[in-house]
C-alpha cells in the first residue's frame, strides 16, 4: 500500500516530472505517471489526492506570497487553515500570471492551456468547474471569491452558447431518453457524452455514417436505427 505523502514531497515529484519530460521528450502527464508508479500509486491524480484535498477542476491550497527562490507555478499547498480552492482556469492571487490547471495540479502561463491541452476538453472542464462551483449545495462556495478571475471562463460561456445554436433537433430530441433504461437511454449517454459527434445531424444515414468511422458495434448502429425512426415519428405527428 502506498504510503501518503507530505505537500513537499508532492512538490518535488512535480520539479521532477518537469524533469523527466524534458529530458526524454515525453509528455508530462506520462512523467507523471511514470512518478506515480514509482511511489506505489496508479496514477498522478491518486498521488495527488493522497497528499492534498482535490475534486473535478479544483484544487485546495493558501495564497501566499512565494520566497524568492520559488518559482511562480508551485502554490504554497496546506491541508488545513485558512484555504482558498482554485478552479481550472482560475488566476492566482498573488502572482497575476500564473493559473491553476487542473489537468497538471499546478499553476501555468496562460499559453499553457490551449498548447498543451485540446481546446475543447480544456474549456470544457472550466465550464464543468464553474457549474458545479455556483450550485445552491456547494457548501464549499465561501473558500473561492465572488469576483475571482479565471481565463478560461469568458471563452468557455461563449463555446456553449455556440454549441447549443448549432444542436440539431435530432440531438435535443435524444437528450430526453438520456438515463432512461433502454438501448434509446444508452445511445443517448454515448452520443451526448461524444464531443465529436455531429450535432446538427439531419439524416439517419449521416448519423449512422459517423458510427462506422467510430468503429462502432452493431448493436449501437441499429439503436441509432430504432432512435431515428421514432424520432421521425415524433416529429410528424
Amino acid at each position: 500500500m502506498a504510503t501518503p505523502l507530505t505537500p513537499a514531497q508532492v512538490e518535488q515529484l512535480k520539479r521532477l516530472a518537469k524533469k523527466l519530460a524534458r529530458e526524454q521528450s515525453i509528455p508530462l502527464h506520462e512523467a507523471q505517471r511514470r512518478l506515480a508508479a514509482e511511489n506505489g500509486y496508479e496514477n498522478w491524480s491518486l498521488l495527488h489526492k493522497r497528499s492534498v484535498s482535490t475534486h473535478k477542476g479544483v484544487l485546495l491550497v493558501r495564497a501566499v506570497p512565494l520566497a524568492a527562490s520559488e518559482t511562480p507555478e508551485l502554490p504554497v499547498i496546506v491541508t488545513g487553515g485558512l484555504n482558498r480552492e482554485y478552479l481550472h482556469g482560475d488566476q492566482h492571487e498573488v502572482h497575476l500570471n500564473r493559473f491553476f490547471c487542473r489537468s497538471c495540479d499546478e499553476f501555468v502561463a496562460p499559453e499553457h492551456f490551449f498548447e498543451h491541452h485540446d481546446r475543447q476538453e480544456t474549456l470544457g472542464r472550466a465550464l464543468d468547474a464553474l457549474t458545479l462551483w455556483h450550485l445552491p449545495s456547494n457548501e464549499n462556495a465561501e473558500m473561492r471569491p465572488d469576483n475571482a478571475h479565471n481565463i478560461l471562463e469568458d471563452d468557455a460561456r461563449r463555446e456553449e452558447i455556440a454549441f447549443q445554436h448549432s444542436r440539431g433537433a435530432f440531438h435535443r430530441w435524444l437528450e430526453r431518453h438520456k438515463g432512461k433504461r433502454s438501448r434509446i437511454g444508452d445511445l443517448a449517454v454515448d452520443v451526448l457524452g461524444d464531443k465529436k459527434f455531429p450535432v446538427a445531424v439531419k439524416s439517419v444515414e449521416e448519423a449512422v455514417s459517423y458510427l462506422h468511422s467510430r468503429f462502432a458495434s452493431d448493436g449501437a448502429v441499429k439503436a441509432m436505427q430504432q432512435a431515428w425512426r421514432q424520432f421521425e415519428t415524433v416529429k410528424s405527428a
